[in-house]
């Protein structure tokens, strides 16, 4: 068997608001070298500090347009094999007067 979805549209998801973090190993705000700018510099790895916090934040995702393709085989299809499209079990219920 094979098959193929349908085209889905192109879609803009945004994530749940979360994700409050920072980051570590940058130069600390006491190193006394300072980083930034073009130029290049070197900081005292005793000195790591970590960032300022990244509040709760979302982001957005573009999932472009696309479709899927799917393949496979079933146990017995295909084989020349029958098999039973009956269900696995069966209840009964029966009701009995008794007076």
């Amino acid at each position: 068997m094979s098959g193929e979805t349908s085209e889905q549209i192109e879609q803009k998801l945004t994530t749940t608001k979360n994700g409050k973090h920072n980051h570590g190993g940058v130069a600390g705000k006491d190193d006394p070298w300072e980083i930034g700018g073009d130029v290049r510099q070197l900081f005292n790895p005793k000195d790591l500090g970590v960032t300022d916090d990244a509040g709760e934040h979302d982001h957005e995702v573009t999932v472009p347009a696309h479709k899927h393709t799917t393949s496979g085989k079933t146990a017995n299809l295909g084989e020349g094999k029958s098999f039973s499209v009956v269900e696995a079990h069966t209840l009964l219920m029966c009701w009995s007067r008794v007076a």
